[in-house]
């Protein structure tokens, strides 16, 4: 089912206040399923969250409040996406690493932050070179290609790469023992209880 279209890429979507917003390559943040302008943007929207009731979003033009379009502090370069670490919020790109709230820098990297996940208190992030303990700098696993994306399922942090591969970060250091080789990048990864894909139909069932 179709839930909305766009003229071009949706790169994100956030559930905020019991709603559905995207937004994408088309410069503007929309409430999904009732099709409603939110805001317009001078360039791509590559990010949105919902924290402590209000909704972000981030691209090529920084971080900002959606609904009420106040600059989050400027950025030297693209936000990629964001970060909620208890009462804080942290925002990544070009840049590397701010808290979105203060607009104030937490971590710089040689090249983008592409990902960031927490695991028992513990804020990582990736990019070129593997994955980093973000406030330490310490790089806790070493990849050949960049890391693309960060998960936690089941208390374990996972990374995926460029060179399409998946690792379980923390148990990987060196990036020799990869879970699984794909034929593509894997952009996101998502934790979801299994009874969701309870209904899922097999393969070959009808």
């Amino acid at each position: 089912v179709v839930v909305a279209e766009r003229a071009s890429w949706i790169y994100a979507l956030c559930s905020h206040d019991g709603a559905l917003y995207d937004g994408g390559r088309y410069a503007q943040v929309w409430r999904t399923q009732d099709g409603e302008l939110v805001n317009w943007r001078d360039n791509w929207v590559r990010a949105l969250c919902s924290h402590a009731g209000v909704i972000y979003d981030g691209g090529d033009y920084g971080v900002w409040q959606t609904g009420t379009s106040r600059e989050m502090g400027s950025r030297p370069g693209a936000c990629y996406g964001f970060a909620a670490v208890g009462d804080a919020l942290l925002d990544f790109g070009e840049y590397g690493v701010c808290d979105t709230l203060l607009g104030a820098p937490v971590a710089q990297r040689s090249a983008s932050v592409l990902a960031m996940a927490t695991l028992g208190g513990t804020i990582y992030d990736g990019g070129a070179g593997g994955v980093y303990e973000t406030r330490s700098g310490e790089t806790v696993a070493q990849r050949a290609s960049p890391v693309m994306s960060l998960g936690v399922h089941n208390g374990v942090l996972y990374d995926a790469t460029g060179h399409f591969q998946l690792h379980a970060t923390l148990e990987d250091p060196q990036g020799d023992s990869p879970l699984v080789e794909l034929d593509a990048p894997i952009h996101a990864i998502l934790s979801l209880p299994a009874v969701l894909f309870d209904a899922v139909p097999s393969s070959g069932s009808s």
